[in-house]
């Protein structure tokens, strides 16, 4: 296959070469910078397709988990923040009590079963102390 007819063969396959070079180096130049550009868009419409697919990943995220805590935090009928705070106590009696939540009886903000030590109904119940027997 002579230069002449790889030429042919590349004007038509992708467009005109911008210069028509006789020697095989000035060839492998031009070849070479063409692969260059092609690569780089090949590697830019990557770049802009991942980012686009992690935005929408991101943005799908956002909305699965935003939309049940904001239904939840509006369905009791309580305040956000009352609600926020609601959420908060629900690790231990300690943070019930840092969030001025406790005790807490059943259907209040601040009771969570698992705090409920004895299953009356009140959660977080302060200890009682008893006095010391001599």
């Amino acid at each position: 296959m002579t230069f002449r007819t790889r030429a042919f063969m590349l004007e038509s396959a992708s467009g005109p070469l911008s210069t028509h070079y006789s020697d095989s180096d000035a060839t492998g130049r031009c070849l070479r910078n063409r692969f260059a550009r092609v690569t780089r868009n090949a590697w830019r419409r990557d770049r802009l397709r991942r980012e686009a697919v992690t935005a929408v990943r991101v943005t799908a995220l956002l909305a699965f988990v935003t939309l049940p805590v904001s239904l939840v935090m509006t369905a009791n009928g309580w305040p956000v923040g009352l609600a926020l705070r609601h959420f908060a106590a629900a690790f231990n009696c300690d943070a019930a009590r840092s969030v001025a939540l406790a005790p807490a009886r059943r259907g209040e903000p601040g009771y969570w079963p698992w705090l409920d030590r004895h299953q009356d109904g009140i959660a977080c119940e302060p200890r009682r102390l008893t006095a010391a027997r001599n």
